[in-house]
């Protein structure tokens, strides 16, 4: 339950999945509709994937990552017509316009920290590492991808 919904808006930051920003009566939170496929591009995931994002930034302790709600019974992946839909609480802040040695070493720290605590996790979700391919063809789809999220939701829009 996010509570009396106030405002909804959509979410310019992001990558592969399309997010609206809604502040309600218990917070601010994001809510991602991702594409159901095969992840043969970024505009669509395996619901393994997902799953696989999702337990991942869950079981991260004392990290400034999303920390997903669960709608029911501890699922927290909701199925709606071919679209995977999550809810998550928002991360205030702002992205650095330049990165200073103070900036650099937080974000060593956080790295190292992100990094140590999944390796824990690695080898239950092998086929997640697919999405870590950079390779020059899935980079300028990726950049193509990212330059079109916000209007993807507008499929989705009053049903949120």
């Amino acid at each position: 339950d996010l509570g009396r919904i106030k405002k909804i808006e959509y979410f310019n930051r992001g990558l592969a999945a399309p997010k609206v920003y809604i502040t309600s009566s218990k917070g601010q939170f994001v809510v991602a509709k991702y594409k159901i496929g095969k992840g043969e591009n970024f505009k669509n995931k395996p619901l393994s994937s997902i799953k696989c994002e999702v337990d991942l930034l869950n079981s991260l302790k004392n990290l400034p990552v999303p920390e997903y709600l669960a709608y029911k019974s501890n699922n927290y992946i909701l199925n709606f017509k071919g679209y995977a839909v999550t809810v998550y609480k928002y991360l205030d802040g702002t992205p650095p316009k330049y990165i200073n040695e103070k900036r650099a070493f937080e974000l060593g720290n956080f790295l190292g920290s992100f990094h140590r605590q999944a390796e824990k996790s690695a080898k239950k979700y092998p086929q997640r590492y697919k999405f870590y391919d950079f390779s020059k063809g899935r980079f300028g789809i990726w950049l193509k991808t990212s330059t079109n999220s916000a209007s993807a939701f507008s499929s989705f829009g009053s049903k949120v």
